[in-house]
């Protein structure tokens, strides 16, 4: 059974790995475990996505990921720091005295995140959670919050044209979707309230 114990949640996980043939067969077998079900099917993602590889996710699942351009350049991101280091011995870099008080490798010259990755991370998914941070603070008791539903829905049609404006590389309709959905749930459950407050 998954729980949230790591030693559970890694038997759980390869028991699954080990009981099916495909990636999608062993994600759903470890996802109705129940309980923690989503972490016994991360830690199974990372195994079972190692062995079986990218192609074995099924498509559908792979179209629903609202992070996957960033997922994709993270991936790449890691990829491209064992490349820079794979020359570097740990042992070279402690004569070299480029490890630090802690043990972690911090090896000169520093590898740095390409322009791509930046350029997502900040221009993308950092906009898209500083937007909902801003509508969700608007949404609670305060002097800026939301006086009225019509007041809601007007800034949750500029967080969406915010997003629509963004470089195409950027966007993803998984995500945007995601992103309404939170403001429309967001609404609903406070539209008594801001009613309330338009009568008033």
């Amino acid at each position: 059974i998954g729980s949230g114990y790591v030693v559970k949640t890694l038997e759980a996980a390869l028991w699954a790995f080990y009981h099916t043939d495909t990636f999608k067969d062993g994600c759903l077998k470890v996802a109705n475990l129940g309980h923690d079900a989503d972490t016994t099917a991360a830690v199974y993602g990372q195994i079972a996505g190692a062995y079986y590889g990218e192609e074995a996710i099924p498509q559908e699942w792979r179209d629903k990921c609202c992070l996957s351009p960033l997922i994709r350049l993270m991936a790449d991101e890691i990829t491209n720091i064992a490349e820079h280091y794979k020359d570097t011995s740990l042992d070279g870099m402690m004569e070299t005295g480029n490890v630090g008080d802690s043990g972690t490798v911090s090896s000169s010259p520093h590898y740095t995140a390409s322009q791509d990755y930046w350029n997502l991370k900040i221009m993308g998914f950092d906009k898209v959670e500083e937007d909902l941070a801003r509508f969700a603070r608007r949404m609670l008791p305060s002097p800026k919050a939301f006086k009225s539903i019509a007041e809601a829905e007007d800034a949750k049609q500029e967080i969406i044209a915010g997003y629509l404006g963004l470089d195409e590389q950027y966007r993803t309709a998984p995500l945007l979707s995601s992103v309404v959905n939170i403001m429309d749930g967001w609404i609903s459950k406070e539209s008594h309230r801001l009613n309330r407050k338009t009568r008033v």
